[in-house]
């Protein structure tokens, strides 16, 4: 019974491809921004800047079709920032806001080749090293720098729509568009476009 088993895996995993490795650069492309009021008559307005976003990702097959996909995505963006007293603008600041995720979850592809790999990947994460805003306050009179709006670690959910093309037995190239949602994060959801360099072993 357990040489049927292992039979068995041996060919359903050979139905699929081979283990991967991808290292992909990229930049966010949507810009949001966030109000909050710190204290009474006073208001705050964040604008995010398109930024970088990077991921070492990996994934194996367990058919042809699905296997099992998990990362790392860290992300970092600048903003400005205007305050206003009164409704009137009253100082400014500029910061850079950054996050960590770890992912896992399912990846789909469709028609694979030998070489090429077009795919779909719906990820469950949770960020890691909590998230960060540093900024730097521009009053009329004085300015100070600090790093603020730390928080407790959250859930994240992620999506890709991507393809990986081999130009050879291991190395390949590979282009991706991604969805990141974080709960309780200002400057959520994020969309990227990445690519980089994939391996297979």
């Amino acid at each position: 019974v357990g040489a049927v088993l292992m039979a068995a895996g041996v060919c359903i995993l050979g139905q699929g491809t081979q283990p991967y490795l991808s290292i992909l650069p990229g930049t966010t492309l949507n810009t949001p921004s966030d109000l909050w009021e710190p204290y009474s008559g006073v208001t705050r307005e964040r604008k995010l800047k398109t930024g970088f976003i990077g991921s070492l990702e990996g994934g194996f097959p367990m058919t042809r079709w699905v296997g099992v996909h998990f990362g790392y995505v860290g992300t970092r963006q600048d903003f400005s920032m205007t305050q206003y007293y009164g409704g009137r603008p009253y100082g400014k600041g500029t910061g850079t806001a950054s996050l960590n995720i770890l992912e896992i979850g399912p990846e789909f592809t469709w028609n694979p080749t030998a070489n090429q790999q077009p795919y779909m990947q719906i990820n469950m994460g949770h960020t890691v090293g909590s998230e960060s805003v540093t900024t730097t306050y521009e009053w009329p009179y004085y300015s100070f720098q600090r790093t603020d709006h730390l928080r407790d670690n959250a859930w994240a959910l992620g999506l890709a729509l991507g393809y990986r093309w081999y130009f050879s037995k291991s190395v390949g190239l590979c282009v991706q568009a991604t969805y990141h949602h974080v709960s309780g994060w200002s400057f959520s959801p994020i969309w990227a476009a990445q690519a980089g360099i994939s391996f297979r072993f």
